[in-house]
């Protein structure tokens, strides 16, 4: 009798002991693994307005979400790691909540919010409506300059993810001085991710009569799902491809993102549906092995080759007509290799599909890659004799940087920066590009936009935007930057008085 209580104490030890440890690798990053314990998360929403649309589902987003985050077998989220602000009264209490939980959070700092979102009549500016917003009352909201700061301000947290579900969300990327870009290229938030449910110009979807959102919706799904043949832990980048995917399947807005550093491998939650290497059942490879059959099946490699040569189609599909040919018909590929080359060359398309018609041809063939980066560099640097746009030249930095050429990359960003024919606005985004795509260049940037600074015919504004642009570059300028900061937003503020009858 006392050898089984003996043996049925160790027992219990040792399966607290393997529980412990399952439970504090669950929500581990790939890229750094710290204690879970050191995590902390802000879940905010608004489903009642004043002078806005009631929304209903709002409320049930936070309710599962956090259900979700903490549920051991999904997020782990130690329950008192999460912060739940429904229905903040004023914008300090939001904000005071994301600055707490900045102070103490060495691990993942994640802010959710769901609800209305708003642009500024003045510069268009994203702000994020809580029950008591007037739309005619900008200071009645959350201005999401603000949020960006209190996340910024965590230095002790390795990672920073920052998930909003409203209208005009994408507008989080971009900043004032921002012109009618590719959204996806401007995100300002220094930490690691940023994941929204539109575009700049686009509403989030709440359905009638649906329990939840349609991107939360879809977001709570694959958590609480899985991902079939996914690894154990879903990162962010696999989560956001499977929602675009699947909310373009819908005809609902599609989701952006965007992230620094090793931003995209961030894990938030354990796959549902992994099976580990030798525990996966016959029927499960039955299954997976059906399933690559029906989507071969549906591929039709002559419609799709036609497409491909199709004059009529535009040529960013033809491009990605292209990749999908040669990669489920590999004994195509020189017909692929051939139309982009063609595109290429091509005087009527533009920059940007030139640039992405490149990109595709290193990737289905490698072997063209060394012609592939002379004629990025020649876009870049601008010496190809044909007119790149700003935009397109910055695009070919970016691929060079992600094909390992880091130092044409840094070349052509520094050409960019100095061409005096683009607008200063413009180059200081290309400045905030070189941080993100070449780190090792972020000297050269911060200079940059430091000297932008001087231009006389900056406003006051523009000179606040491109001071918040250095702040989300380089944490260490930020006390010199605050400063300035506050000296001007000082000078606006008093000038507005003495103006006032």
């Amino acid at each position: 009798m006392e050898s089984k209580s003996l043996l049925k104490a160790w027992m219990m030890r040792k399966f607290r002991r393997l529980s412990h440890l399952w439970r504090e690798n669950l929500t581990r990053a790939m890229v750094d693994l710290s204690s879970a314990s050191g995590d902390r998360f802000i879940i905010s929403g608004c489903h009642q307005y004043e002078n806005l649309e009631d929304l209903p589902s709002v409320k049930n987003n936070l309710t599962k979400l956090v259900e979700v985050l903490s549920d051991p077998a999904i997020g782990g989220l130690e329950f008192e790691a999460c912060t739940v602000v429904s229905q903040p009264s004023s914008p300090g209490v939001l904000l005071d909540a994301i600055y707490d939980a900045a102070v103490e959070c060495t691990g993942t700092l994640l802010f959710y919010f769901a609800g209305h979102g708003l642009t500024s009549f003045q510069n268009g500016d994203l702000s994020l409506a809580i029950p008591a917003t007037s739309p005619e009352r900008p200071y009645t909201s959350v201005r999401f300059d603000d949020v960006r700061a209190a996340v910024l301000s965590a230095r002790k947290a390795p990672r920073k993810v920052v998930i909003l579900d409203c209208c005009f969300s994408g507008k989080a990327m971009v900043g004032s001085m921002a012109g009618p870009v590719d959204l996806a290229a401007h995100s300002e938030i220094a930490g690691t991710y940023i994941l929204t449910a539109a575009a700049e110009t686009k509403t989030a979807l709440a359905p009638p009569g649906e329990d939840y959102t349609a991107f939360t919706g879809e977001l709570l799904r694959l958590l609480s799902e899985g991902i079939p043949g996914a690894p154990e832990y879903l990162s962010l980048d696999l989560i956001y491809a499977n929602l675009r995917d699947s909310l373009t399947a819908q005809s609902r807005p599609r989701p952006q993102q965007r992230n620094r550093n090793e931003g995209a491998r961030i894990a938030l939650a354990r796959n549902m549906r992994f099976s580990r290497p030798g525990h996966t059942g016959d029927l499960d490879q039955r299954v997976l092995d059906h399933i690559h059959a029906a989507v071969e099946s549906e591929f039709d490699a002559e419609e799709v080759r036609r497409d491909m040569r199709s004059i009529h189609l535009p040529y960013r599909e033809r491009v990605y007509s292209a990749q999908r040919l040669a990669i489920h018909r590999p004994q195509l590929k020189g017909d692929c290799v051939s139309i982009l080359e063609d595109i290429f060359n091509t005087t009527d398309a533009s920059g940007s599909d030139r640039v992405t018609a490149l990109q595709v041809l290193a990737k289905i063939e490698p072997t063209r890659l060394p012609w592939v980066c002379d004629r990025l560099i020649e876009v870049a640097m601008g010496s190809d004799s044909r007119n790149f746009t700003h935009l397109a030249r910055e695009n070919a930095c970016e691929v060079l940087q992600k094909l390992g050429a880091q130092d044409a990359a840094v070349a052509g960003y520094r050409v960019l920066l100095a061409d005096s024919n683009v607008g200063l606005g413009r180059r200081v985004l290309t400045a905030q590009d070189m941080v993100y795509y070449t780190p090792q260049a972020t000297g050269d940037a911060i200079e940059f936009m430091w000297q932008s600074l001087e231009d006389a015919q900056l406003s006051d504004g523009e000179r606040i935007n491109v001071l918040r642009k250095i702040c989300a570059a380089s944490p260490e300028q930020i006390p010199v930057a605050s400063e300035m900061i506050e000296n001007l937003l000082k000078k606006i503020k008093d000038a507005a008085t003495k103006k006032a009858p």
